[in-house]
């Protein structure tokens, strides 16, 4: 169990560094990329390195503000390019997040299944335990623990004549 939950830390701790990298550098490539397109044209506000850099972020973050917009056909080609990879890192880290969130939840229930098994386990013990202390005493009307320890058959119907045990049978595991 430790080495999954280890396992799952190193995982997604490995995915962010791997998404601020992507995105460090995305956002450099396409900063150049648009302002190379968009400098000097005819209408373009993006007109500085600064301007750019705000316009990658703001458009990989799938935000959209609108100040800044790119006028030129390469321009635009950046801009369609950089929200496709902006929506899959976006998909990517909430994809890390819902794995690891999965994967810690499924070992506690497992972790809370055995805990209930053996809780069950000890029951069975205690009662078997103090159905025989009854019958020892002399306590009559009661059934052997091995008549009633296992379940009946599926398909076997108890007789109409017998009366029904003092506890419901186990059920099978």
């Amino acid at each position: 169990q430790w080495l999954i939950s280890r396992g799952s830390r190193l995982r997604v701790g490995r995915t962010a560094t791997a998404v601020v990298f992507a995105v460090a550098f995305l956002t450099y490539l396409s900063s150049l990329a648009v302002l190379n397109a968009e400098r000097g044209a005819k209408g373009a506000d993006i007109e500085s390195f600064g301007d750019a850099v705000w316009w990658s972020l703001v458009t990989m973050a799938t935000v959209g503000y609108g100040d800044y917009v790119p006028v030129t056909t390469n321009g635009r080609i950046v801009a369609v390019g950089l929200m496709v990879v902006g929506i899959s890192l976006l998909g990517l880290v909430g994809a890390s997040v819902a794995s690891a969130v999965v994967t810690r939840i499924s070992g506690r229930a497992q972790e809370g299944q055995s805990a209930v098994k053996e809780d069950l386990e000890a029951l069975r013990t205690e009662i078997a335990a103090l159905r025989q202390a009854l019958l020892d005493a002399g306590v009559t009307g009661l059934t052997r623990p091995s008549e009633t320890d296992s379940a009946p058959p599926a398909s076997a119907a108890p007789p109409a004549s017998t009366a029904r045990p003092a506890h419901p049978p186990s059920p099978p595991e």
